[in-house]
């Protein structure tokens, strides 16, 4: 019996998410230089892990890298790490990281100067609580390993929208002083939503199908996004910009948050929410940003759906 209410390790994953990005998906993807992991053939790890009774039989290889002597692996159940250690490489060790133990996953695509793509996951822990993958550029589909990673940490996740409408685009109040002061503290302002939602269903494919865009604010290059299931940060790197990092944080795993409504001067509104990773403080544009709508978002996600967290008393 399931305690963790996370999409069951037999259900299939669509073949959809696993097609590969289509070329002119993001310039980035195609930058076929760097020395690190590459993508090596599944299928020929799953069976050698099989053979040496390492899966379980249930369990399949569905993403393998190799990195030197070391190599990482998503299966339908964990994400799977074989670090190779000493002179003579006799000495592996094997660690494993249950999907339902996931807490935050980022990918990030390579730029100019750093020719690497990443990915990152942090799961449920208090030390050492981070599995960190430099992927070769062009050798690895991000984009489908953020997929994949979601089907398994939110597949199961409520995607109802918790507001009763769409969050409406406002503007910015006329005054070129007001639109400096939203420039130099570069607070978020709000974004259309639903625009920005049918980009992530398609070119990148970041959102699940029964995922939609509640809120979205932009600060600067980068986008704060407020998901049916899931906190998003897009975040632009670098002068060129070729580098972006995707980052989810699932809304089902946020342990408290608080609102801040606008002030005198400078101050505008803003939200915290408390994560198992660092906490999420984001300012928002003064007179141009609804507080109460994220309010209300998170008091649905937090406060009426129940979620059993793996330490809690688990009965069958």
């Amino acid at each position: 019996v399931s305690a963790h209410n996370l999409k069951s390790y037999s259900i299939p994953v669509s073949s959809e998410l696993l097609r590969p990005t289509p070329p002119g998906t993001g310039e980035d993807l195609v930058n076929w230089l760097g020395n690190n992991a590459v993508s090596i053939d599944d299928k020929e790890a799953d069976s050698k892990f099989h053979e040496a009774g390492i899966l379980q039989e249930d369990e399949h290889v569905a993403f393998a890298f190799k990195t030197g002597r070391d190599s990482l692996y998503l299966t339908n159940k964990r994400l799977f790490v074989v670090d190779t250690q000493g002179v003579t490489g006799k000495r592996k060790e094997y660690m494993s990281v249950p999907w339902d133990s996931i807490r935050v996953w980022s990918v990030e695509s390579a730029g100019n100067f750093d020719l690497d793509m990443e990915m990152r996951c942090w799961f449920k822990g208090f030390w050492d609580n981070k599995v960190k993958q430099d992927l070769r550029s062009g050798r690895a589909d991000i984009i489908a390993i953020q997929q994949y990673i979601a089907h398994f940490v939110i597949g199961n996740a409520n995607g109802i929208a918790a507001l009763k409408y769409a969050q409406s685009v406002s503007s910015m109040p006329a005054g070129s002083m007001d639109k400096f002061l939203s420039y130099v503290t570069n607070d978020a302002i709000v974004k259309d939503p639903q625009a920005i939602s049918e980009k992530l269903h398609t070119s990148p494919r970041i959102l699940q199908e029964d995922e939609t865009l509640e809120s979205a604010y932009k600060c600067g290059r980068d986008l704060f996004l407020f998901s049916t299931k899931r906190i998003i940060e897009i975040d632009v790197k670098g002068i060129t910009g070729k580098s972006v990092e995707y980052k989810s944080y699932p809304l089902r795993y946020n342990k408290a948050f608080k609102i801040e409504t606008e002030g005198h001067l400078l101050n505008g509104p803003g939200v915290k929410v408390y994560t198992e990773d660092e906490n999420i403080d984001q300012n928002f544009a003064k007179g141009s940003s609804d507080i109460w709508p994220l309010h209300q978002i998170l008091s649905k996600k937090l406060l009426d759906e129940v979620h059993v967290e793996i330490d809690d008393d688990i009965r069958f």
